[in-house]
């Protein structure tokens, strides 16, 4: 390829597809096929739970049968510690280990965020993304 106003056009093609094969990308968007059994399509694969790995915070998605009526799906909050300053002191607040109820975190045809082993064998789910408004 070449194009009159910039002879090296076809040489920095050339450069960016080798460095494209030479730098592979860890990460990939994928969509959630079913949520159990666990199935998500990236990479034109359909990855099961034995291809995965999810964050605890989303793990309440696919161990639960169906979620508590009026409550949503459990999730653990761990236990962490707080700086606090007002115009008296500075403290430290904690708040403990807890479970809270919310609505669904992951559904069915949502698109998640999934970055790739370094072998490409294991997936780990790390956030669903959703569009601007």
């Amino acid at each position: 390829m070449s194009d009159a106003r910039d002879p090296y056009l076809g040489l920095n093609n050339h450069i960016r597809q080798q460095a494209r094969e030479q730098a592979p990308t860890y990460y990939a968007i994928g969509k959630i096929l079913s949520l159990r059994p666990l199935k998500i399509r990236a990479d034109g694969l359909d990855l099961d739970r034995d291809d995965l790995r999810v964050p605890e915070s989303m793990y309440s998605n696919f161990i639960q049968e169906k979620p508590v009526e009026g409550r949503g799906v459990r999730t653990r909050l761990p236990m962490k510690e707080f700086v606090c300053k007002c115009a008296l002191s500075i403290g430290v607040a904690t708040r403990p280990e807890e479970y809270v109820y919310g609505a669904t975190i992951l559904q069915v045809d949502d698109e998640v965020l999934l970055m790739r082993s370094s072998d490409g064998q294991t997936y780990y789910l790390l956030e669903r993304m959703v569009e601007l408004p």
